[in-house]
């Protein structure tokens, strides 16, 4: 393969379709990157030294062969993140290390849950997770309030009310507005059933997010395939 000492200032990487099963070490040594494209290839993992990839704004790892994407910690200039068609089964990413990202593209994967740590993504426009095995939007979504994309469909979402409003592709708001209705619900019923039992205070319940849309905002919501 080339010599990746002497790019050291190489800005953008393309890879794609090259049957790569792994990527060499001295990739971290490339810290001027900040477009790296590694989509159709055999990846299953990174390498540890990517963490000095600091100023890299896009890493494509659509299809490819991951099951953990892990943190990415250390990419702080990340803004667009593509890593659907994997076998990805958990979302493992520093998300307080990444508030630049913009895009978040995780569809076609296994992802079970969408963690509560992406309330701190403030940047987040795009968030594509369709096709994976989501059953419920975190209440910490409400409080990200540039998202202009919301594609989930395919997921086995159980609270049927909010099946028929991602079905609907009604305003982003007002999916937000029963999401947050919703979770007060379940506060006050945790609180009613356990009067002994202090249930212990989560993060989601000290949130209060507050909206900002102007009216005219379009929202692209896609849930057709439900």
């Amino acid at each position: 393969g080339p010599d990746l000492k002497r790019l050291r200032n190489l800005s953008t990487l393309i890879l794609n379709h090259n049957s790569l099963s792994s990527l060499p070490g001295e990739i971290g040594l490339l810290n001027e990157l900040r477009f790296l494209e590694l989509s159709h290839n055999k990846l299953s993992s990174l390498p540890e030294s990517m963490s000095n990839l600091s100023k890299l704004e896009l890493l494509n790892l659509d299809n490819n062969m991951f099951e953990h994407l892990g943190t990415l910690e250390g990419m702080t200039s990340l803004s667009t993140l593509r890593a659907a068609n994997n076998e990805i089964v958990e979302i493992e990413l520093a998300f307080e290390g990444l508030v630049r990202l913009a895009t978040l593209s995780i569809s076609h994967n296994k992802i079970a849950e969408i963690p509560s740590g992406v309330g701190v993504l403030q940047n987040l426009l795009e968030f594509e997770a369709e096709s994976n095995l989501i059953e419920e939007i975190p209440y910490e979504f409400c409080s990200l309030k540039r998202v202009k994309v919301f594609k989930l469909a395919d997921n086995p979402i159980k609270d049927p009310k909010l099946v028929k409003l991602l079905k609907k592709n009604g305003a982003l708001k007002d999916i937000w507005k029963y999401i947050e209705k919703a979770q007060s619900k379940k506060s006050d019923k945790q609180k009613d059933n356990s009067p002994s039992k202090k249930e212990p205070e989560t993060a989601s319940e000290n949130v209060t997010p507050t909206h900002e849309y102007d009216s005219d905002d379009s929202f692209d919501i896609t849930m057709e395939e439900l």
